[in-house]
């Protein structure tokens, strides 16, 4: 970890990926920026103990199937860097996973628009992917040099790189603690957690062109699970996406209003998580 002052950078890397890990430290060092690694928690060699630790059913209720070994280890190290933030009161973070690459100007960025955005917004989505419901603009909170702070109705998926202040740090980790659905899915479902959410546009953190971990064990895992695909779950699905549809802009404004003019119109912060 470098001595450099700033936000500190938590970055999530499997043991075996080495090349991953020493691409983006390599990048880390030039730029000068204050990073840690996380140990990702490995679904190949933990799955057994966390499933004998952890007595529940890692269920997606919505899309009538199990979470894959990959989903689950995946939302748990995010939880476990979450729970290192809050421990130590750690007021602004960037949580990455080890397959994010940079654009020119993330540094600029990181120094000089970032911290504020942070003040106006619990959580900071710097990476994502954009599929055709994806919003691609939305009401601005701010605006940098580089890049505008906006709420979208339609966040990005991906979970590859986003930044939290310590409030956003514990709303999440409440969140994400119900594990019920992929980690991108539970942070930019803002309407479950009580802490304003917003986007950079443009994103300045893509995901590499790499086979995702996720993805090899969701092709792998997937034919094997259980997956319930009556007529019955599939009507439940669809209500459950109109009910969001029509919930999210009411959501939408209370966030707006949250980071437009601050903490008087917020709910009381989650109690603290050791």
């Amino acid at each position: 970890m470098t001595d450099e002052p700033g936000i500190p950078i938590f970055i999530i890397n499997l043991t075996r990926d080495v090349e991953r890990w020493e691409n983006i430290q390599r990048f880390m060092v030039q730029a000068r920026l204050p990073y840690s690694r996380f140990s990702a928690i490995d679904g190949r060699r933990k799955l057994p103990l966390i499933r004998s630790v952890i007595r529940r059913d890692f269920v997606n209720r919505k899309n009538g199937r199990p979470l894959t070994t990959g989903e689950i280890c995946c939302t748990l190290s995010h939880i476990g860097v979450l729970r290192r933030i809050i421990r130590r009161g750690i007021e602004r973070a960037i949580i990455l996973e080890d397959d994010a690459e940079f654009s020119e100007g993330f540094v600029d960025f990181y120094q000089n628009e970032l911290p504020a955005y942070l003040d106006r917004c619990d959580v900071v989505k710097l990476e994502g992917l954009f599929y055709d419901h994806t919003s691609r603009s939305g009401p601005i909170i701010c605006s940098g040099g580089l890049t505008k702070l906006i709420v979208p109705l339609n966040p990005t998926l991906g979970s590859a790189g986003y930044a939290v202040n310590l409030r956003g740090a514990r709303a999440l980790l409440k969140r994400l603690s119900m594990l019920d659905w992929p980690t991108d899915h539970l942070l930019i479902g803002y309407e479950r957690y009580r802490a304003a959410f917003g986007e950079i546009r443009p994103m300045l953190i893509q995901q590499a062109a790499v086979a995702s971990n996720i993805e090899v064990d969701r092709r792998q895992e997937l034919n094997l699970l259980n997956a319930d695909t009556s007529l019955r779950n599939g009507l439940c699905r669809r209500a459950g996406w109109l009910v969001r549809a029509m919930h999210r802009p009411l959501v939408m404004v209370r966030n707006v209003l949250l980071a437009r003019f601050g903490r008087a119109f917020r709910q009381p912060a989650a109690s603290r998580v050791s």
